[in-house]
């Protein structure tokens, strides 16, 4: 793999990874008050809303790296659940694990800068799908 795919696998996955941070606060922000609602109503809604969150910010982000992807709604969804799936599986593995064992500051800023790379990895390959 060329230096450029490496630094563009890296440049994917740290926005995806600081995409995930912020949007890992306003969820939890915001499903405090939709909590009161209704628990399974919200979790329902919020997941496929973080399906097609993910799905079109992955393709935007693979668009603008790599190639041109598909954007129709269908697509987005599948592509957000695809990669969705697969990323907790990895970070599960790279950065859940290592936290758990050595918790801390740290700790959280080596895997983020680790897991970047599968990251952006995974996600230019599930993109290829929707290409």
């Amino acid at each position: 793999m060329a230096l450029t795919a490496i630094a563009k696998c890296f440049a994917h996955g740290i926005l995806f990874s600081t995409f995930f941070l912020v949007l890992t606060m306003l969820l939890g922000f915001v499903a405090t008050f939709l909590v009161a609602i209704d628990f399974m109503l919200v979790v329902l809604i919020g997941f496929w809303l973080l399906c097609l969150i993910i799905g079109f910010a992955n393709s935007v982000i693979t668009s603008l790296l790599w190639f041109k992807v598909d954007m129709s709604f269908l697509g987005i969804m599948a592509h957000g659940f695809v990669l969705l799936i697969v990323w907790f599986i990895v970070n599960v593995i790279v950065v859940i694990v290592p936290s758990l064992v050595f918790p801390g500051i740290v700790t959280t800023v080596v895997t983020l800068i680790i897991g970047s790379f599968p990251n952006g990895l995974i996600g230019r390959l599930v993109a290829e799908w929707w290409r």
